[in-house]
């Protein structure tokens, strides 16, 4: 049987109650273990939250994420390259 070498896991965090108002954290988890259980890599990625509205009959609101740390780690990549050449 083949081993499985990258595995995707989505999952919420504890919910935070204020008012009305429950969040709840999502996150998305890849797993990388390299053959033979010798190591591996992790890397958590925050996707958004979940906004349920008790008040509204318990509706439900999505808000996804902003890549926000991509954007400062290109500007930081391009300052470097203006930078670097004295």
């Amino acid at each position: 049987m083949a081993e499985r070498i990258l595995i995707q896991q989505t999952s919420s965090g504890e919910p935070v109650s204020v008012g009305d108002l429950t969040v709840y954290p999502v996150a998305r988890s890849y797993r990388m273990i390299f053959p033979g259980g010798q190591g591996g890599m992790v890397w958590n990625k925050p996707l958004g939250v979940i906004v349920e509205d008790s008040a509204a009959a318990g509706k439900q609101f999505q808000c996804q994420m902003l890549p926000v740390a991509y954007k400062w780690l290109f500007l930081r990549l391009d300052l470097s390259d203006h930078y670097s050449h004295g």
